[in-house]
């Protein structure tokens, strides 16, 4: 029963933001029915074979789990649309800069987190002109003027939808960046955001703006390497495109593997079998014994866990790095 209600629940959230009238018509109509069926063979008293009562209940249970599950989806979906751009303003706003930036060849791209346009704080995606301004800097609060636009996705077919990215991006808006104030957190919270720089400074908060200084390290060092096509090494191994060149990536996209300078499952597992590997041929040689106590499986899961962990933290905690990250701890608690 557990296995069909995760399934039309899936089911239910893979509907998620598609015209679906035609949709919910037809499972509404479904589900009436296969209500009126249980009622009348309840009334009756009709003698039925056990499975059948099983499999009636399994899809009874489908369908609920269908129904909640795109409802749900779509709430959501609906709650983050609320807080989209709508039209181009000129606006001040307050901003903390909690993650690392992209660097372009005449901008520098920045999400901000935005206090002070709706009730919650919302992300927009900046742009920076570097030969005006300094990076904003990771930890740090500013006052920024400038001019905030909505997005629109082309009306030519085929072509990337820069509107689905901004959606799952989480980006409620593009700013264009044109003044830009450092200001202190005790100035924060006099304007009333003392509650957000609490939650700032908690302890999650500082460790992910750790992991982005450690990405930005990561970033210089490569720079400083004396080595070939930089941009493309930092690419494959962190996702981070800033030194990639522009004819590069457009070879990649030709050929249709643009999908390798995004992190995703086999980056982290390769990187996590790797050290595995490495771990096990240290204590086959040095301390064999060892297995005779602990299973090799077993005593390998945790370094293996811990390599894919920090991987997704080296990457930036990407979807497809989180996604590979929750597989790999199901798995593991399946093994143990």
């Amino acid at each position: 029963m557990i296995q069909m209600i995760c399934a039309g629940w899936i089911f239910g959230i893979s509907f998620l933001g598609k015209n679906i009238e035609n949709y919910l018509q037809l499972s509404s109509i479904s589900f009436y029915l296969l209500i009126a069926l249980l009622i009348f063979l309840f009334v009756v008293h009709l003698r039925i074979k056990a499975i059948v009562l099983r499999l009636l209940n399994a899809v009874f249970a489908f369908f609920i789990a269908c129904i909640i599950g795109l409802n749900y989806s779509n709430d959501q979906l609906m709650e983050r649309l609320k807080y989209r751009v709508q039209q181009s303003n000129e606006v001040e706003i307050i901003v903390a800069v909690n993650s690392i930036n992209q660097l372009k060849p005449e901008t520098i791209q920045q999400q901000l987190v935005v206090l002070n346009q709706f009730e919650k704080t919302v992300l927009w995606n900046s742009s920076l002109k570097i030969e005006q301004h300094e990076p904003l800097k990771i930890g740090q609060y500013y006052r920024l003027q400038g001019k905030v636009s909505p997005i629109h996705s082309y009306a030519t077919a085929g072509v990337f939808d820069i509107e689905q990215w901004y959606i799952q991006q989480n980006w409620m808006g593009n700013f264009q960046i044109k003044h830009v104030e450092l200001i202190s957190e005790d100035e924060v919270k006099a304007l009333g955001y003392a509650s957000y720089i609490k939650k700032n400074n908690s302890f999650t908060a500082k460790f992910k703006r750790w992991v982005e200084l450690q990405r930005l390290d990561i970033r210089y060092f490569i720079q400083k390497q004396p080595i070939q096509h930089k941009g493309l090494t930092l690419a494959l191994l962190t996702g981070d495109e800033s030194f990639l060149n522009k004819q590069i990536e457009e070879q990649f996209q030709r050929f249709g593997m643009s999908h390798l300078l995004a992190i995703s499952g086999p980056h982290v597992l390769i990187f996590a079998c790797m050290m595995c590997w490495l771990m096990h041929r240290i204590i086959r040689k040095y301390c064999p014994k060892i297995y005779l106590k602990i299973p090799k499986q077993y005593l390998l899961i945790f370094p293996f866990l811990s390599c894919v962990f920090l991987y997704c933290a080296y990457v930036g905690f990407e979807i497809p790095a989180l996604r590979t990250l929750l597989v790999t701890l199901l798995a593991s608690v399946w093994i143990l």
